[in-house]
């Protein structure tokens, strides 16, 4: 499992405080952090020391310990700053932001020191970091959040706070399949995810219930433009924390290019596969944003449920069930695709789904009723019902059954043995082969009396002629 990289960075970039060179070490400091995160660690650096004279209308500032390489020739902090014979004289207040960037990514990289505090907040709530001495202070959350303030130096209090996250997500289905679709029919939707300048490690979770498998993700765009995976995006299947099936993460690099809200277009195509549960029961399909460490926006979702129909022999005279009949299922009244079943248990198929389909050595399912059940159909079906096999001694229906749904179950309420129309479920009727009369000895008599007859009109002709010849 490919573990997410948090990123930490800054929520506090330039915290100035100051006090009289007199009174350092008796002056407390205190940095409040509002809207601080559940379980969301912060730490706090020193990245200058600052002192001030009594009148506090002089000050001074010096990089503190481990971050000289930060601030050095060539080091990520150089160009925010200006320095004279060893002191910081200012900073690039127009360019704070990136600032605060770099510095944060120097403390997760180079490590220049330990923090000088690290609170763990144990709900969303306001911490507080109390400091024996003032200074230029960096404040970093495993979340990520950026905020960057300028203290006055007067100020032994500062409070900031934490960032609030408003990405948005919608999600809407694409297409006419509906929300009741037969078992492996693809049905796509698209997530519309707004995302704002400063945003970060934003992660795209998705989760589908058992009865529901992913297709595919077919397309990330913004603007009609595609982004780039592994360079704008990273997927994720199966992530580690076990809270959804499928992680799309954004890059930090990419984030970084917001600088307007902007909407990105994410279409993935689902299926309902062979344990989706027929109505009413629902499969689930949930899509909402992360941070990276606490749920950003609530999740949106989509359901999709499939339609059974219950079949049921019948013998014409009792009407009663009759078992030893099996049946196919067809797309059409005549010729036409059949459908792939598989056998889930006594009487019990449901349409195979594309994975089934493809599985090596699979043969599709032949129904044997008696009664049976066939589960994974559309509200809009029509499917056709063949024979293949009559019961023993009965004779095969001659043409194909038609099955068709009207967005509810056919489901069978029958009780007892004997059926009719108002029981619901698809009947089918066989009758009794008739039987055919053999010849015996009757076929010898029809000869006898057949020859005696010729016999007799012979002999009438021969009487007949010798009268004429006397006459």
């Amino acid at each position: 499992m490919k573990k997410i990289r948090k990123v930490i960075g800054m929520i506090l970039s330039m915290l100035m405080l100051w006090t009289t060179t007199v009174s350092l070490a008796a002056e407390q400091y205190t940095i409040r952090v509002l809207n601080a995160r559940q379980n969301e660690t912060y730490r706090i650096y020193r990245m200058m020391d600052a002192v001030a004279n009594a009148a506090m209308d002089s000050y001074s500032y010096t990089i503190a310990s481990g971050w000289d390489a930060f601030f050095a020739e060539g080091g990520a902090g150089k160009d925010y700053i200006t320095m004279e014979n060893g002191y910081v004289v200012s900073v690039d207040e127009a360019r704070i932001e990136q600032f605060g960037k770099a510095a944060a990514e120097y403390v997760r990289t180079a490590s220049p020191s330990e923090a000088a505090s690290s609170l763990t907040a144990p709900s969303n709530q306001t911490i507080v970091f109390e400091l024996s001495s003032p200074g230029y202070y960096l404040i970093t959350s495993t979340a990520g959040t950026l905020t960057a303030i300028q203290t006055t130096p007067q100020s032994k209090t500062v409070t900031v706070t934490e960032k609030t996250l408003n990405s948005v997500i919608s999600c809407e289905q694409l297409g006419t399949a509906g929300t009741t679709v037969m078992i492996g029919t693809p049905v796509q939707y698209q997530d519309r995810l707004t995302l704002q300048k400063g945003a970060l490690n934003e992660i795209l979770h998705l989760d589908l219930s058992d009865g529901m498998s992913l297709s595919q993700i077919d397309s990330i765009t913004v603007n009609g433009t595609p982004l780039t995976v592994d360079t704008d995006y990273v997927i994720v299947n199966d992530p580690s924390d076990d809270t959804c099936d499928l992680h799309i993460r954004f890059t930090q690099d990419w984030l970084d290019q917001i600088s307007e809200p902007t909407d990105v277009m994410v279409k993935f195509t689902v299926y309902l596969n062979g344990d989706a549960a027929a109505m009413p029961e629902v499969e689930t399909m949930k899509t909402w944003l992360s941070d990276g460490a606490a749920t950003v926006t609530k999740p949106v979702s989509k359901t999709l449920s499939t339609l059974f129909f219950d079949l049921i022999k019948i013998e014409y005279e009792s009407e009663e069930e009759l078992a030893g009949a099996q049946f196919e299922l067809f797309t059409t009244a005549a010729d036409g695709e059949k459908i792939a079943l598989v056998k889930d248990g006594e009487g019990l198929y449901h349409v195979a789904d594309p994975k089934e389909k493809s599985a090596e050595n699979f043969t599709s399912a032949i129904i044997e009723a008696g009664k049976a059940r066939i589960t994974g159909f559309s509200s809009w079906s029509t499917v056709y019902l063949e024979e293949i096999k009559a019961p023993t001694g009965y004779n095969k229906v001659g043409s194909r059954i038609e099955v068709s749904f009207q967005n509810e179950n056919r489901e069978n309420f029958m009780e007892g043995t004997t059926w009719t129309e108002d029981d619901g479920g698809i009947g089918v009727v066989n009758h009794k082969g008739a039987l055919l009369p053999d010849t015996g000895g009757s076929g010898n008599t029809f000869f006898y009396i057949f020859g005696g007859a010729l016999c007799m009109i012979g002999g009438i002709l021969v009487l007949r002629l010798s009268t004429m010849e006397k006459e």
